[in-house]
């Protein structure tokens, strides 16, 4: 998956490399660099640069730390204004249909607005509060010990998986399958914790430092779902901590246990090194064998194509027999309106495709679909559920609305406009 996060966390860990090294002009400068380099590709690089003053304070050069964070700031007055000067433009203020702006559409517009609502996927929860973002900030903490779990071996839904198939006929099975995988995350993630706070009293406390902001960061936002992937650009920090955490556990048994318990540490070590290892082992090759899916399709021009993507699962295979659907079916002024990714529709096909507006006042939503104009509807179950808003669309104005396709798996629907 081609997402910012892996040249990210290169950046990252060549930031914490070069700000970890013997104080120096060249080492500064790197880190500068990378710490721009890192806000660049990701908003929440904006942690690195504010951890780069921050070294400069613990070092106790006011003087300095006031020359870092008026360097700090150029990145990020430079790319506000670039968001201000889109957000002022003729073409942004004019859209091509009524909601193309709507805050919820986080295609288009910025991500400051987006996260403005409780929910960004359900807007009528309405906007988000101060003592909202406090509760979500500590729901997702709290959470987040399982987040370090997954990112370190495999995502939960992966060990709910391979508990039911080691269980598949035992009774309580699904509880052991839910209980025991958060069990071995959420211990896995604390060990973690544990290893951070201990880098905190140690030389390498800016690993920490850094660690935690971006944790903080992270929390802030109101996509849990997506946490993991979030997390993985500290991977190495958390890795580093696991051990730093496993040493100290190792090291205290043989020192302050007795001579039967001394042995604790090794055990410990040995477990937790067996079971993050063995998961992603078997993680990688699940991956291969049974997540490295073949596709193949017809382009826009008409070219056949054919290769393998990983997690190519029923949902996807369903989009993409609607999109050859529409391929074939509709005409170069059609407009579609879809919930998933409605830019590789068009790259698809050549058609212009929209997001469907998230309106619970159906009456609403139509209108807002006869302004695009909408040709094309499709329904079914995408990511954000989009279904929600357009459903109750065709169920309530079903003389204006005719299904014309129905994927195999009955994953996805598409309903066509009837003339007038």
């Amino acid at each position: 998956m081609c997402f910012p996060e892996i040249p990210f966390s290169l950046v990252t860990v060549l930031f914490v490399l070069s700000i970890q090294r013997k104080p120096s002009r060249a080492n500064s400068i790197s880190a500068y660099l990378f710490a721009v380099a890192s806000y660049v590709l990701r908003t929440v690089g904006i942690v690195a640069l504010a951890v780069w003053v921050l070294d400069s304070l613990l070092r106790k050069k006011f003087k300095l730390a006031v020359f870092r964070a008026v360097l700090a700031l150029v990145p990020i007055v430079c790319w506000q204004f670039y968001i201000a000067s889109v957000e002022s433009s003729y073409e942004y203020n004019h859209p091509a249909y009524a909601y193309q702006r709507a805050p919820y559409l986080f295609y288009n517009v910025s991500y400051a607005q987006n996260i403005t609502f409780v929910d960004p996927f359900t807007p009528e929860k309405g906007a988000t509060t101060t003592m909202e973002i406090v509760r979500r900030f500590a729901g997702n903490a709290v959470y987040i010990p399982v987040n370090f779990g997954e990112v370190l071996s495999a995502l939960r839904v992966h060990w709910i998986s391979w508990f039911e198939y080691l269980l598949p006929d035992v009774r309580g099975a699904t509880f052991v399958s839910y209980r025991g995988s958060f069990l071995i995350l959420y211990s896995i993630g604390f060990f973690v914790l544990i290893g951070l706070i201990a880098q905190l009293f140690e030389r390498r406390r800016l690993i920490s430092l850094y660690a935690f902001a971006y944790i903080a960061a992270v929390c802030l936002t109101p996509f849990p779902e997506q946490y993991a992937r979030y997390l993985m650009p500290i991977t190495t920090f958390l890795v580093l901590s696991l051990i730093v955490f496993l040493s100290l556990a190792q090291n205290t048994s043989e020192r302050f246990f007795l001579s039967k318990w001394s042995g604790f540490g090794k055990y410990l070590c040995a477990a937790t090194l067996f079971v993050v290892l063995f998961a992603e082992l078997l993680d990688s090759v699940t991956s291969f064998t049974r997540n490295h899916q073949p596709i193949s399709y017809l382009d826009r021009n008409g070219q056949f194509i054919k290769y393998r993507l990983f997690f190519y699962d029923k949902t996807y295979q369903d989009f993409d027999f609607y999109v050859t659907y529409l391929q074939q079916n509709a005409k170069s002024d059609d407009v579609i309106a879809a919930g998933t990714t409605p830019h590789w529709i068009y790259l698809r096909t050549g058609l212009k495709a929209v997001m469907p507006p998230f309106e619970n006042d159906t009456a609403k939503a139509q209108q807002l679909l006869d302004g695009v104009p909408v040709r094309y509807l499709i329904i079914g179950r995408d990511v954000i559920k989009s279904e929600r808003y357009t459903l109750p669309v065709v169920e309530q104005f079903s003389n204006q609305w005719k299904k014309v396709y129905t994927t195999p798996d009955t994953q996805f629907a598409v309903y066509e406009r009837v003339s007038q």
